[in-house]
């Protein structure tokens, strides 16, 4: 079976993970501050800092544990693993379109699907509860970010765009969307 694996990129991983590892100890330390000496603020700062890095901190130790991919592109399709609330595998036949959105660097692959809710329904519960909240401020398309990826934006569309007019006998539409 012939597939494209896109890994992460190791050093990038290894300090998200330094990161994000001191931010949770400095929102832990906040919250037992708070209990010795009641203060609201502190409350309130570790327990959002603890609910925002906390899960960063998790997934970035599991994909430097098990040497987790980032994408595997196969004649299935396409499957992300770059979040820890990544949607899973896109079949060829589901994938509508494929863009790419952002400006300078922070560029991202938009991949719109046509049946996102039936797709959404054979999920665990804690990444349809993220994939709907992250549907509130963007489309119903999933998103992959290459910035930890051990490939560039530009060698990613590339790979991409071989894979696609291999597997789905015709040329996804790659419309850069500033």
């Amino acid at each position: 079976m012939n597939k494209e694996i896109i890994n992460f990129d190791s050093a990038k991983i290894k300090k998200n993970l330094i990161l994000s590892g001191v931010m949770v100890v400095f929102s832990i330390y906040l919250l037992l501050k708070s209990t010795i000496n009641y203060n609201g603020i502190y409350v309130i700062i570790g327990v959002v800092g603890s609910l925002i890095f906390l899960p960063k901190f998790i997934f970035a130790a599991t994909v430097k544990m098990q040497n987790r991919t980032f994408l595997i592109i196969n004649k299935e399709g396409i499957e992300d693993k770059s979040e820890l609330y990544s949607i899973g595998i896109m079949k060829w036949n589901d994938i509508q379109e494929i863009n790419i959105k952002g400006k300078n660097s922070n560029k991202a692959v938009e991949i719109q699907l046509k049946n996102m809710n039936e797709i959404m329904t054979k999920m665990p519960w804690y990444k349809r509860f993220m994939l709907r909240v992250s549907k509130m401020t963007r489309n119903s398309s999933v998103y992959i970010n290459f910035d930890y990826s051990e490939y560039t934006l530009e060698e990613a569309i590339k790979i991409l765009d071989k894979n696609t007019r291999q597997y789905m006998r015709r040329k996804v539409q790659y419309k850069s969307i500033y």
